[in-house]
C-alpha cells in the first residue's frame, strides 16, 4: 500500500500520507527541495570542516608523524562507518519516511559535533578519531535519505538538474570548508574556533532540516541484517539483470576510489609542489577548494548539457578528462600555475564524470527498494575509498612513488576504463556525441516540449524533408529515441553500424508480410517497455519540400497500447544542404552556421487516433 503511495506522488503530485493529504506542486516542490539542498549544504560543510581540521590539527600536534600516514589513517576510520552500516541505512530508508531520518540525524550530528569541540580543547587524538568514527556513521545513515528523497520531491524531468543543484552545494560548501579551515586552524585557539563552528554549523542543519516536506515511507519490507554483507549481496544480485544500473553502481564505485585517491593525495602533491613543511600543511589543503570549484563547475556543466534528460553519454567524456588531468598533473609538478590549470580541469572531469550516474541511479531504482539500492552503492563507494587508502599505502609507502607519479599512475588505470566505457555503453557516447556536433551546426527553435512525457512509452509521428531531421530530433533534448528506417538505408554499409548501434527498427515497403510484422511487432514492444519510437510516416525524406501521404504502420505500432501519440513537425530543413532543395543531397555548402530549424511538439494523441488525424495536425504545425 505504501509503496503505491509512493508510486502516486510521480504521477499525481499527491501524498497520501496516514490521515493527511499534501499536493505537490511545482513551487512547493521546489521550495522543499530548496530546503534538501541547504540541508545537504550544511551537512557538507561540517564533514569537511571538522575532516580537514582535525588533519591540520593531528599534523601540527604530531610533527614527526609522515603526513601521509595521517591521511591514510584518517581515510580508514572515515570509511569503516560506511561499510558496517551502510546496508542498515538502506533498510530505514525504506521503511521509515526519509524526512524523518534526515531530520533526526541533524540532532545527532549536532552532539557529535560539541563532542568533536570538546576533544580539540583536550587535545585528545584519540577522541578526535572517535568522534569522526560516529561522524561517519551518521554520514552513512544520512547518504541513502538524502539521495533517496530526491526523486520523491522532483520529477523525472527535473533529476539531472536537481543533482547538478546538490553536487553544486556540496562543493560550495567544500570551498567554504576548506578556506575555514585553512583560514581558522593554528594558533592558540584556532581549532576551538573551527569546533565551535561546526556546532553553529549543526544548529543550522537543524533549522532546514524542519522544513522539507514529510514523505511517505517507500513501502520496503525487509528487516536489518547483522551480516550486512550478506545484505548488500543480496541488494546487488537483485539489480544484476538491469545492466545498465548495475554498471553505473560498480562504475560509481570506482569513481569514488579515484576521488578518495586524489584527496588523499592532494596535500603531499602541495606539499612537494609549494616546498611547504609538512606544520604548513593548510596552505597546501587550499588546492582542495581548486577542486570543489571545478567539481561543482563540472556538474552545472553536466547538468545543462542533460537538460530534462539523464545524459549517459557524458561519463565517458569525464572518464577520459580524469584521465588526462591526472596523468599531466605529474608534468606540471614543477609549474605551480599549470598544476592548479590541470587540478581545475581534474574537478570539471569529475563533476562530468559523477552527476549522470547519480541521476541514473535514482531515477533507475524501483521506489521500494530505492534507499537499498542507494546503501548498496554508497557501500561499494566506500569500499573504492578503501581501496584508495590501499593503494596510497602500497604506492607511496612502500614503493616510494611521488604524488605526481602516483597521480599518473591513478591517470592510466581510469583511461584504461574510459575505454571500457566505450565499449559497454557507445550508443550513449555516440549519441551524445552527434546530439553536440548537431547543435553547434544548427539553432533548433522548440515548441511544446512539455507533450513529451519525462518517462513512460510514447510513439512520435512527424514530416521528413531532409536526412538530417532524425538528427535535428535526437537534439531537442529528449530521452533516447528509436526510429524506424528504411532497410535499404539501414543496410548501406558505412552507416550500417551507427543505426544497428543507435537500435534503429528497419523495414520496407518491399518486404514480405512477416518483416513488416516483426519489426512493427519490436517498434511496439519498445513502446510498452516505456521506450519513444519515432516514425517517419511519409516513408522518405521528401522531395518537393511538402508533407506527403502517411502511411498506416504508426496506426498498427500504438493501437490498444492505451500509450500517446505525439504528432512533431520539423520546419526548416528544406532547402538545407541535407535536402532535395536542389535536386541532390550533399550537392551545395551550408548557406550559414548555425542554420535555424524549429521542432513543434504536438498534443498528446490517444492511441486509436486516425494517421489522417495525425497527419492534419502536422499540416497545421507547418502553416504557422
Amino acid at each position: 500500500m505504501l509503496a503505491e503511495q509512493a508510486k502516486q506522488l510521480s504521477k499525481t503530485g499527491v501524498w497520501t500520507y496516514g490521515n493527511h493529504v499534501i499536493f505537490m506542486t511545482k513551487n512547493n516542490s521546489n521550495a522543499t527541495f530548496k530546503w534538501l539542498n541547504a540541508t545537504q549544504f550544511f551537512g557538507a560543510l561540517n564533514d569537511n570542516l571538522y575532516k580537514l581540521s582535525m588533519v591540520f590539527f593531528l599534523i601540527a600536534l604530531n610533527p614527526k608523524i609522515n603526513p601521509d600516514s595521517i591521511m591514510a589513517n584518517t581515510g580508514a576510520i572515515f570509511v569503516l562507518p560506511f561499510l558496517l552500516f551502510s546496508d542498515a541505512a538502506g533498510v530505514l530508508a525504506d521503511r521509515i519516511s526519509k524526512q524523518i531520518i534526515i531530520a533526526r540525524l541533524k540532532i545527532i550530528e549536532l552532539f557529535l559535533m560539541s563532542s568533536g569541540f570538546i576533544c580539540f580543547y583536550f587535545k585528545s587524538s584519540a577522541g578526535l578519531y572517535v568522534v569522526l568514527f560516529l561522524m561517519c556513521t551518521q554520514s552513512a545513515f544520512f547518504g541513502p535519505a538524502k539521495y533517496g528523497i530526491i526523486p520523491e520531491l522532483v520529477p523525472t524531468e527535473r533529476l539531472s538538474k536537481a543533482n547538478s543543484h546538490i553536487v553544486s552545494a556540496t562543493f560550495l560548501s567544500i570551498i567554504i570548508g576548506t578556506l575555514m579551515a585553512s583560514l581558522l586552524a593554528g594558533g592558540d585557539h584556532g581549532f576551538l574556533i573551527c569546533g565551535m563552528t561546526c556546532i553553529l554549523v549543526s544548529m543550522g542543519g537543524i533549522f532546514v532540516s524542519r522544513r522539507i516536506y514529510k514523505t511517505a515511507p517507500a513501502g520496503g519490507k525487509e528487516k536489518i541484517n547483522p551480516l550486512f554483507f550478506i545484505g548488500i549481496w543480496k541488494t546487488v544480485k537483485s539489480i544484476a539483470n538491469d545492466r545498465y544500473l548495475l554498471m553505473s553502481v560498480l562504475t560509481s564505485s570506482y569513481f569514488w576510489l579515484v576521488a578518495a585517491y586524489a584527496q588523499m593525495n592532494l596535500i603531499p602533491y602541495g606539499i612537494d609542489l609549494m616546498h611547504l613543511a609538512p606544520e604548513n600543511s593548510n596552505v597546501a589543503g587550499y588546492l582542495y577548494l581548486v577542486v570543489a570549484v571545478g567539481v561543482g563547475s563540472g556538474a552545472i556543466l553536466a547538468g545543462l548539457l542533460s537538460g530534462r534528460n539523464i545524459e549517459f553519454g557524458i561519463v565517458p567524456i569525464g572518464a577520459f578528462g580524469l584521465s588526462a588531468s591526472l596523468i599531466l598533473l605529474q608534468g606540471a609538478s614543477d609549474s605551480f600555475v599549470w598544476a592548479i590549470f590541470f587540478i581545475i580541469m581534474l574537478g570539471i572531469s569529475a563533476g562530468l564524470f559523477l552527476l549522470p550516474l547519480n541521476a541514473f541511479i535514482q531515477w533507475k531504482t524501483p521506489s521500494h527498494k530505492r534507499g537499498a539500492v542507494l546503501a548498496a552503492s554508497n557501500f561499494l563507494n566506500f569500499v573504492g575509498i578503501l581501496g584508495a587508502t590501499l593503494m596510497i599505502k602500497i604506492f607511496q609507502e612502500r614503493l616510494g612513488f611521488s604524488p605526481g607519479q602516483a597521480f599518473m599512475l591513478l591517470g592510466v588505470m581510469t583511461f584504461v576504463l574510459g575505454v571500457a566505457t566505450m565499449f559497454v555503453l557507445p550508443d550513449f557516447f555516440v549519441r551524445f556525441i552527434m546530439l553536440i556536433i548537431t547543435k553547434i551546426f544548427y539553432r533548433i527553435k522548440i515548441k511544446g516540449i512539455e507533450n513529451i512525457p519525462a518517462e513512460g512509452g510514447v510513439l512520435l509521428v512527424s514530416n521528413i524533408a531532409s536526412w538530417v531531421d532524425p538528427f535535428i530530433l535526437m537534439a531537442t533534448g529528449q530521452r533516447r529515441i528509436k526510429f524506424l528506417v528504411e532497410r535499404k538505408i539501414y543496410n548501406i554499409r558505412w552507416f550500417n553500424w551507427f543505426f544497428r548501434l543507435m537500435q534503429m527498427v528497419p523495414v520496407s515497403e518491399k518486404d514480405n508480410s512477416e518483416q513488416i510484422k516483426n519489426a512493427l511487432r519490436r517498434a511496439r514492444e519498445i513502446i510498452k517497455d516505456e521506450g519513444i519510437v519515432c516514425v517517419f510516416a511519409e516513408g522518405a525524406v521528401s522531395v518537393t519540400g511538402k508533407i506527403g501521404k502517411f502511411k498506416k504502420g504508426c496506426e498498427r505500432i500504438i493501437a490498444g497500447t492505451g500509450l500517446p501519440v505525439v504528432p512533431v513537425y520539423i520546419g526548416g530543413t528544406w532547402g538545407s544542404m541535407f535536402s532535395y532543395y536542389k535536386g541532390k543531397p550533399f550537392s551545395s555548402w551550408p548557406s550559414k552556421i548555425p542554420y535555424k530549424v524549429s521542432v513543434q511538439f504536438g498534443k498528446q494523441m490517444p492511441d486509436n487516433t486516425s494517421v489522417e488525424e495525425i497527419r492534419e495536425q502536422i499540416v497545421k504545425f507547418s502553416k504557422g
